[in-house]
């Protein structure tokens, strides 16, 4: 009886080896025969789709249904006809030569559309930008009164854009961090503006603006709860002048020129960036506190770094254009 219990052990244990290597011997099939089929579970190409807004569009939009994407656009040029919008949880990765080129008057892409109201820092966020290029297209591409910007984001938490070129914006930002949390822009290149107003009144706009969530501040989605941002880290950028006619240096590479009073921009650090031939200011500080500046190089710059605290609302917020 004993040898029979022992037998029995032995093949129930020869039964478990058994299985565990079944298993094992299915999942190798399953990976080499369908390897696209694991890799298209978090990998999009927008190549699938095809090469213009629509197709990049449609990548986008599975963060949106599924939870997370991360998206590739390769090499190449890419005609966008409307504004992109980027949902939570989102990689964007570009080629080195990946142009997205603005074919529509309005900002290339936003975090929300018109009509989404979120508030604090719960709209969509943990979204990275790396690489490529968005150019204005400012020669062949129409505009309006407010020209057109390059990115807006707002109500956001955990930011990253990199590695990223921003070339001809007119009259608006080529990076609008408004209401957002935890942001870090590094590593990119902020090329070309316009200022197309006739009275040339557009003397203060930013490369890289930083701003709180009021209507006239960001008036395209969200709600206007005036939360503002904070946890910036600007590093290791570029700011000047493309090779495009008719354009210019940036006014100011990083700033802000609306406030409201007790609401305060917070904890906004910027360093190792170079800014080139900035005509209003290179940094221009607008009711920010724990601001850390350091180690960045200003070369033909009218002022390296301006301070300023509320002046009036009313007149320098409420009736700009952003």
């Amino acid at each position: 009886m004993r040898f029979i219990v022992i037998q029995g052990r032995v093949l129930i244990a020869m039964k478990k080896f058994t299985r565990v290597i079944v298993a094992l011997i299915v999942c190798f099939l399953f990976i080499t025969i369908h390897p696209k089929k694991i890799v298209e579970i978090h990998w999009i190409n927008v190549l699938t789709f095809g090469n213009d807004s629509n197709a990049i569009q449609q990548a986008l939009d599975i963060a949106k249904y599924e939870g997370n994407a991360n998206i590739i656009i390769p090499d190449g040029n890419y005609n966008i006809y409307k504004t992109l919008i980027v949902y939570s949880n989102t990689h964007i990765i570009m080629g080195e030569n990946t142009y997205l080129n603005r074919m529509f008057p309005g900002t290339l892409m936003e975090n929300g559309k018109v009509g989404d109201n979120y508030q604090g820092y719960h709209g969509n966020g943990n979204i990275i930008i790396d690489g490529g290029t968005i150019n204005g297209n400012v020669l062949y591409a129409p505009y309006g009164i407010y020209g057109y910007g390059g990115i807006g984001f707002a109500h956001a938490n955990k930011l990253v854009i990199r590695n990223l070129t921003i070339k001809d914006i007119v009259y608006s930002h080529a990076i609008e961090i408004n209401s957002s949390n935890n942001v870090l822009i590094e590593n990119c290149k902020f090329l070309g503006y316009k200022d197309n107003t006739p009275n040339k009144s557009r003397e203060f706009s930013e490369a890289i603006q930083i701003d709180f969530a009021a209507k006239s501040a960001f008036p395209d989605f969200g709600t206007w709860d005036f939360t503002p941002s904070k946890n910036v880290i600007i590093r290791n950028n570029y700011f000047g002048v493309s090779n495009t006619r008719g354009m210019s240096h940036w006014p100011v590479g990083v700033g802000g020129h609306g406030a409201l009073n007790n609401v305060w921009i917070e904890n906004v650090k910027i360093y190792h960036n170079t800014f080139q031939g900035m005509y209003f200011a290179a940094i221009r500080s607008y009711n920010w506190k724990k601001v850390f500046i350091k180690n960045n190089e200003f070369n033909n710059c009218k002022t390296p770094v301006l301070v300023n605290s509320l002046i009036d609302f009313k007149q320098k917020s409420l009736n700009k254009e952003s």
